[in-house]
């Protein structure tokens, strides 16, 4: 019995341990824009580039996402393209909603095209923001 509980933690630890599977950029584009909408801002701040982060830290990062004032409501991709095997630009799919500051103001909701730059680094993507 002993050994059994052993071979399974030696197996864990193995698991533990293997690296994780680079994410296609089409993968990596949907799962930046779902965790940002979804709020997870500490998850989505690992999708920008390692030069991104150096210079933004994550808590000037949460900072900025959690003031902002027009909410993002859902966001899909809609293609990538032009490519190189370093560069890549993406075209997706963003709803938000605009609640006026005016008195009488109704809100309401909209969709617009983004454009972004994602740059290869380490075999995994990461997005550039517009600086």
């Amino acid at each position: 019995m002993r050994f059994f509980a052993l071979v399974v933690l030696v197996a864990l630890a193995g698991c533990a341990s293997t690296p994780e599977v680079p994410q296609t950029l089409d993968e990596r584009i949907q799962n930046k824009w779902d965790l940002l909408v979804a709020g997870d801002y500490i998850a989505a701040y690992e999708y920008y580039s390692p030069g991104y982060r150096s210079v933004t830290s994550l808590d000037r990062f949460l900072q900025a996402m959690s003031s902002r004032s027009i909410p993002w409501l859902g966001a899909r991709l809609r293609d990538t393209g032009p490519c190189e095997p370093e560069t890549c630009s993406a075209r997706v799919e963003l709803d938000y909603r605009v609640i006026p500051r005016v008195p009488g103001g109704k809100p309401f909701e909209s969709t617009k095209i983004i454009h972004e730059s994602w740059i290869r680094q380490n075999n995994q993507w990461f997005y550039v923001p517009k600086q």
